[in-house]
């Protein structure tokens, strides 16, 4: 009996450890391996030295760069043939004084003036690079959104104020498709986003950007 006791006693200490060393393994993945959807789009082989591992759509002939700390919103995920639509939220443990969060678009047709117009400062962007094909262009714009007692909106110059949405167009002149990425910061209360340097958030989009490739095979 002592023995049977014993070797009980030894499995439930395996099973303890093992249980440990699973859920300490699980707690070292990145966000987006944690999350189901997220995982489901991504090459998990891929993951590069800076945090980012290939997305593809699973609808739609592209694929781009996603940040390893984030993971896809399911309420706001729309994925269907010639449209896609999804945010993306770091994990809960990250630093709450400058959170970042993501908006995605795939469509067609889509003027980079119009985008623009809509959210950036005097609707100013920049188309700073072409991709090795020349039909694809990316335009890059920010702005400072400062938001009065009533909850106005005023739009503010971002190299001054520090960027509170960076935004990033990538279009295929050749096909229509475009991709649209909004980038928002979030600072901390009660403060504007001075000390958020608009270069570094625009290099953060600008990576995603310059990732992208449509019609993979």
């Amino acid at each position: 009996m002592r023995k049977k006791l014993l070797i009980i006693g030894f499995m439930v200490l395996i099973i303890i450890v093992l249980g440990g060393w699973f859920f300490m393994k699980m707690a070292e993945r990145p966000t987006a391996l944690k999350d189901s959807l997220t995982a489901s789009h991504l090459d998990k082989e891929s993951r590069t030295s800076e945090g980012f591992f290939r997305y593809t759509s699973k609808k739609n002939e592209y694929s781009m760069l996603f940040p390893e700390e984030f993971a896809i919103n399911r309420e706001s995920f729309e994925e269907k043939e010639k449209f896609e639509s999804w945010h993306v939220y770091p994990s809960d443990d990250q630093e709450e004084s400058l959170l970042r969060s993501i908006k995605y678009m795939y469509s067609y047709d889509r003027s980079p003036d119009a985008f623009f117009k809509q959210y950036s400062y005097k609707g100013e962007y920049e188309t700073i690079k072409a991709h090795e094909n020349t039909q694809v262009a990316i335009h890059i714009g920010a702005v400072y959104n400062s938001f009065d007692k009533d909850a106005k909106m005023t739009k503010l110059d971002p190299a001054k104020y520090g960027p509170s949405l960076v935004l990033a167009m990538v279009e295929n002149k050749d096909t229509g498709e475009n991709i649209r990425i909004i980038s928002s910061v979030r600072c901390p209360k009660n403060t504007t986003c001075e000390k958020v340097s608009l270069e570094d958030e625009q290099n953060f989009v600008l990576k995603m950007a310059k990732s992208i490739k449509f019609n993979i095979d």
